[in-house]
């Protein structure tokens, strides 16, 4: 993994944890939010 792909892996796994910790105060992310999130 170059530094690029490593920021962008940090990013999505700051986010993930994010929706993870919104699922428990509201809904849960849907598969939508994660796919739009990767591209």
């Amino acid at each position: 993994m170059d530094w690029a792909e490593q920021q962008h892996f940090n990013y999505l796994m700051s986010l993930f944890r994010e929706m993870s910790h919104k699922e428990e105060t509201k809904k849960p992310a849907s598969n939508s939010d994660l796919l739009s999130a990767m591209v």
